[in-house]
């Protein structure tokens, strides 16, 4: 029983410091909203013996319908730290009683007892469906489970149940474990029904009055009870706002001038630029365009990224990036002079639901000695990929890969080509207009190598592999059409470049010399470009230029599994940089990239 004990201590004060954690986590959301912080629930049930002065029966159950059932009432004040935990402090009282006819060895107990009693006890409770699935305020069922310590006072009396002559009068009191589970309904957003069972651990052998040399056990108790609960929301504090204190003229002569007129405080707003809709482990570039006027010192813009999300720092506007625990912030100690800040990231929807998913976001500043802030909130919508089947065009089968059904997971670390050297790969799987997991790809498919993701157009191929001769990567294909892929085929890659025809590929292998596999036409030597653009999709240059406002000539290369746009080609940086700050009068999120002979570097 001390180890039992000393286990479930340590489950409760585990339970409330992981509380106090996921409490510090959606701080940011509790500001934007009104907070449900305090439940009250009041219930009635039946408490149930178990012990000495309890007949033994074989279904449990009936002693419901016994005469042993009391009847209990409770009162449960709780602190809701997050949608997952809480915290209770329960009261709860009632009447125990209990018969025992005859002892187990056949002999007549003849005994009957009653005890009043009062429980106080602490526990932290467990929303399951929280804690696994989406965090949800209120759903129409869940279920939880709870579990912690407490006291309890009890006056047992006992007496035979022949004559009902008193054998026994007494009180005490003892430690006890609750452990307990329940089913919680929200029918409103203020009102809930829960039915609940717990089992009361106690410390001692008499809460009945009877104790012997012969009994094997602690006496336990247990509650059914059916409550309703009421749940309290606070409003959020509210920035403070500035008094205003009517001037009066000192004397007839100011009081007689023209009147001032006083220009009204700039407003401070925030242009957010999210996509609409992404598709699983798409990428895209989100821009924050706050226009602050004059407003200066020291400010924080924050957003709260849905889980499945993830966020890379391209542009910061001067300030401190941060991503934790799906918080995206920047925080500047002394914002910037220039009236508008701009603020780019990359947003990738690594393993985001199939769902529309909310963005808010806050900023704190302080404006005219008062701290202020702006609210403002984005939608974005996950769809699900678009899948179609590719034909085989390199003349190595006729056989075409088969459609596949949708999979989502965490793309994995792929072997990188080496750019230098001629590489064989098999393909076993594209994708149209979207991408999937080349992990779980890998594992539904039961592949020997990692599987490497590239793009083609409109199409996402998957290669599995990297083989200095086609014939090694001949008995590759071989084995996977005789087992989970029948479409499999052998491509080439040249200095990271797919070689379509398979052919072409085998005479570079036996020495030929390769013809011109690189469309991005770059002169040899150092040379800066400036990259406007990069997307996973491809893009046409006219409606690019378009939308840039860009007059230049823009050229379209694949680098890094993306597909960049650049202009120019510099030989010197200072050229480089006094072009790009023309450009960023269009395009704020251009830089400057490097080739040496024909290589980005």
């Amino acid at each position: 029983m001390k180890s039992f004990t000393t286990l479930f201590i340590c489950f409760l004060l585990l339970g409330t410091l992981v509380a106090n954690a996921q409490s510090e986590d959606t701080s940011s959301e509790s500001k934007q909203a009104k907070i449900n912080n305090w439940s009250i629930t009041l219930n009635a049930g039946a408490p149930l013996f178990w012990g000495d002065l309890s007949d033994n029966i074989s279904n449990p159950f009936s002693k419901y319908f016994s005469k042993e059932q009391g009847l209990g009432y409770g009162l449960i004040l709780t602190r809701n730290i997050n949608n997952v935990f809480s915290v209770n402090l329960e009261y709860f009282g009632g009447n125990l009683s209990g018969i025992r006819n005859t002892w187990s060895n056949g002999a007549v107990a003849d005994l009957s007892f009653n005890a009043p009693f009062n429980d106080i006890n602490l526990n932290v409770e467990v929303d399951l469906l929280n804690l696994i699935f989406e965090k949800k305020e209120r759903r129409w069922f869940s279920t939880y489970l709870k579990g912690g310590v407490g006291y309890v006072f009890y006056q047992p009396t006992v007496t035979h149940i022949s004559d009902g002559s008193a054998v026994f009068s007494g009180s005490g009191s003892t430690l006890e474990i609750p452990l307990g589970f329940g089913f919680r309904s929200d029918i409103s957003k203020h009102l809930s029904l829960r039915l609940e069972n717990t089992f009361h651990f106690i410390f001692v052998d008499d809460i009945d009055g009877y104790s012997s040399q012969f009994s094997k056990a602690h006496d336990i108790y247990t509650y059914t009870s059916l409550g309703i609960t009421y749940r309290i929301y606070q409003e959020p504090k509210q920035p403070k706002t500035p008094k205003i204190q009517p001037i009066e003229p000192a004397d007839t002569l100011l009081a007689n001038q023209e009147p001032i007129e006083i220009e009204p405080a700039f407003e401070l707003s925030i242009a957010a630029n999210i996509p609409s809709s992404l598709r699983p482990y798409d990428t895209s570039d989100v821009t924050l365009r706050i226009s602050k006027g004059n407003i200066e010192g020291a400010a924080k813009i924050q957003q709260t990224i849905p889980q499945g999300f993830e966020v890379k720092e391209l542009l910061s506007g001067g300030g401190k990036f941060d991503f934790t625990n799906q918080i995206m912030s920047i925080s500047w100690a002394e914002l910037p002079e220039k009236e508008v800040i701009d603020i780019t990231y990359r947003l990738t929807s690594n393993n985001a639901s199939i769902s529309e998913h909310s963005i808010p976001g806050i900023m704190f500043y302080r404006q005219d000695e008062v701290d202020q802030i702006r609210q403002f909130k984005k939608s974005i919508e996950i769809k699900p990929e678009a899948i179609i089947a590719e034909v085989n065009n390199n003349n190595d089968n006729n056989n075409n890969i088969t459609e596949s059904p949708i999979v989502s997971g965490t793309p994995a670390k792929t072997d990188s080509l080496n750019k230098g050297d001629l590489v064989y790969r098999v393909q076993v799987y594209a994708v149209y207009g979207g991408t999937t997991s080349a992990n779980l790809l890998q594992k539904r498919l039961n592949l020997d190598y990692n599987v490497e993701q590239t793009y083609d157009g409109n199409y996402a191929k998957y290669t599995s592999g990297e083989f200095a001769t086609y014939d090694e990567a001949a008995a590759y294909k071989k084995k996977l059409r005789s087992s989970t892929v029948p479409g499999a085929f052998v491509v080439g890659y040249y200095e990271g470049a797919r070689i379509n025809n398979i052919q072409k590929a085998i005479s570079i292998e036996k020495g030929e010399q390769p013809s011109q596999l690189s469309s991005s036409n770059i002169p040899m030597g150092l040379i800066y470009r400036i990259q406007i653009a990069a997307s996973s999709k491809n893009i046409s240059v006219s409606e690019l230029k378009n939308s840039k406002g860009v007059t230049d000539d823009v050229v379209q290369i694949s680098h890094n599994g993306l597909y960049k746009y650049e202009i120019g080609n510099y030989t010197n940086y200072e050229e480089a940089k006094v072009k790009l700050a023309k450009i960023r009068t269009t395009v704020y999120d251009a830089f400057i990239v490097k080739y040496k002979d024909g290589k980005r570097i």
